[in-house]
């Protein structure tokens, strides 16, 4: 039986026994008999062949069943071949007090999230390596890339229980660690439920924004239901490929990185799928997905996708997957680097939606804190602000083709803006429907048709639709995008630019280019109420509130003279 793992039952399994293995029933034969289980695959995840053999205990005689689990109660089973694994000592959380010199961290860490997700179903199949796995990913998001600990979500096994639910390659049970990156912080929150999952998921549709980006990281086990049908498994229980894709539709992010260890991940693909995301597994839909040999201590797929990342394996070997040399590690490259380090028997799988994005995307995602305003396109935005309230014009230049249906979305940050209202504008003010809603935080959605005589014609340029949005948090500095997406009917094919606007005042109240006194000085009239101010504008309209009080104040004309200056402001 060498390269497989032979177990048995104690005592012997009666005639006709219900014998469950994860979410399946395996029906024992109808004698009373000897019950082994032999894995055929141990360093495959779950699901892989396997059999379950019944001897008769009066006879001898014996029934072979092929099947893909192993019994639910396998920890009151003896086992009668060792594990073998070429060493033993597990891993705990490596530091990385000094990032890989070769990988830049990331501007804008405030928009970056991530979830985690490493079921184990139970503690006989929740085996060390997932942990290690985790652990990983983990400490490279924090210690390299910069992610905040609170935006990281981490579901796994049975949560914060104490209870012995790791299975170590000794044969024996521990707890699975809580801090994942070795900081003395408790890195894990939930247990690996649907419920936990979904709850999640439901708290990430109420954050994150179009300018946020989203990675989800899978590990443990997998399994097929039927074609391209995949299951994730959790501890316990189970989530389909089109129940997880409902729950990541939840999450109005600017792009959505997905990378799935388990077996059978590239189910999950067809139903992933979609703009802005990209998404890597470690096998195919009807694939197994291996443990790495000789220690077993990491998957293969992610252990070399995690090394291309990080820029060293996980034990500290170098590692350069940045094949362009522009000193940051796309998820194409990532992929690129584990598929062609990954030796087991496998084939991972690769999706990006555009195909550039992959090559354009990394773990920092794509917003970095600036923006450029763009008016080239076929449909484009031109934003205003003005003291707290902020007008997207969305509008058509030089139509590429005659219009009479069309419907684009409009996402914006629901932690920034809150929107109010709109109007029509002048080219479809006469169509026969047109219809603006705001179906979700985080985006508008804009639609109309027109069976008349006032469809936008061929070479037509114009303003559609005039969004009203109130400043609910302004954040002094970087200038935030807003961009058009989802372009349907008659307007699939255009090209779309995007506008730029600042949510905080910069000081610059009289809108000359430059902070001076000047500034200043209206800021102050505008508190003695000298209306209207030097900067001959009304007092209700200048942009003084420059620490974000909700008032202007002698402290806002204060900082803005500091800021001319150039000594420490408010505005710095």
């Amino acid at each position: 039986m060498e390269g497989r793992w032979v177990h048995v039952a104690v005592e012997t399994v009666k005639a006709n026994a219900e014998i469950k293995a994860f979410n399946k029933i395996v029906k024992s034969p109808p004698f009373d008999a000897w019950f082994f289980f032999i894995d055929d695959h141990p360093w495959a995840n779950w699901e892989h062949p396997c059999r379950y053999v019944f001897v008769n205990a009066a006879t001898g005689e014996y029934v072979i069943i092929p099947v893909s689990m192993p019994p639910d109660n396998i920890q009151q089973m003896e086992r009668l071949t060792p594990i073998d694994a070429k060493k033993k000592e597990l891993l705990s959380p490596r530091s990385l007090a000094i990032p890989p010199k070769n990988i830049s961290s990331c501007s804008s860490p405030e928009n970056l999230y991530a979830v985690i997700i490493s079921g184990g179903y139970n503690p006989y199949s929740n085996w060390v390596r997932y942990w290690n796995d985790s652990a990983a990913i983990y400490s490279t998001l924090t210690q390299v890339y910069g992610y905040l600990d609170d935006h990281i979500y981490v579901i796994m096994s049975d949560g914060t229980d104490p209870g012995l639910d790791r299975h170590r390659y000794d044969d024996s049970y521990d707890s699975s660690p809580l801090d994942l990156d070795g900081d003395g912080d408790d890195d894990v929150q939930y247990a690996a439920t649907r419920a936990n999952v979904s709850a999640v998921f439901n708290t990430l549709q109420g954050i994150l924004g179009p300018y946020d980006s989203l990675f989800i990281y899978t590990t443990d086990h997998g399994s097929r239901e039927s074609g391209q049908d995949a299951l994730l498994m959790l501890w316990g229980e189970s989530i389909r490929d089109d129940e997880f894709a409902v729950e990541v539709d939840k999450v109005n992010s600017g792009e959505i990185m997905v990378v799935m260890e388990q077996c059978n991940g590239g189910g999950f693909i067809d139903d992933l799928s979609g703009p802005g995301r990209m998404i890597a597994t470690a096998a195919r839909y009807d694939e197994l997905s291996w443990a790495m040999p000789p220690d077993y201590l990491y998957d293969e797929f992610v252990y070399h996708w995690t090394a291309a990342v990080r820029g060293e394996t996980p034990d500290g070997m170098p590692v350069d997957a940045d094949a362009d040399g522009d000193g940051s590690v796309s998820m194409e490259e990532a992929f690129i680097y584990a598929r062609d380090h990954d030796m087991a028997d496998e084939h991972p799988q690769y999706d990006s939606n555009p195909m550039e994005l992959g090559a354009e995307l990394s773990l920092c995602g794509q917003y970095n804190g600036e923006c450029e305003e763009d008016d080239t396109g076929d449909l484009d935005i031109v934003v205003v602000v003005s003291c707290g309230t902020v007008t997207i014009t969305v509008r058509i230049q030089n139509a590429p083709n005659e219009v009479d249906r069309f419907g684009f979305e409009v996402p914006y940050d629901p932690s920034i803006l809150n929107y109010t209202g709109l109007t029509r504008g002048p080219l479809v003010e006469n169509f026969d429907f047109f219809v603006v809603s705001n179906p979700a935080p985080g985006v508008i959605s804009v639609g109309g048709f027109e069976v008349g005589e006032d469809k936008i014609p061929p070479g037509a340029s114009g303003d559609l639709v005039y969004l009203y949005f109130k400043i609910i948090q302004r954040e002094a500095g970087s200038k935030i995008p807003i961009d058009i997406r989802d372009l349907k009917d008659d307007l699939t094919g255009w090209s779309a630019s995007n506008g730029c606007f600042q949510c905080g005042y910069d000081g610059d109240i009289n809108d000359d280019g430059e902070i001076t006194p000047q500034d200043a000085l209206c800021a102050f009239e505008t508190y003695l109420e000298i209306c209207p101010t030097s900067c001959d504008i009304p007092c209700e309209e200048v942009c003084g509130d420059v620490n974000m009080d909700a008032e202007t104040t002698p402290a806002d004309a204060l900082c803005i003279f500091q800021k001319y200056l150039q000594i420490p402001s408010c505005l710095d």
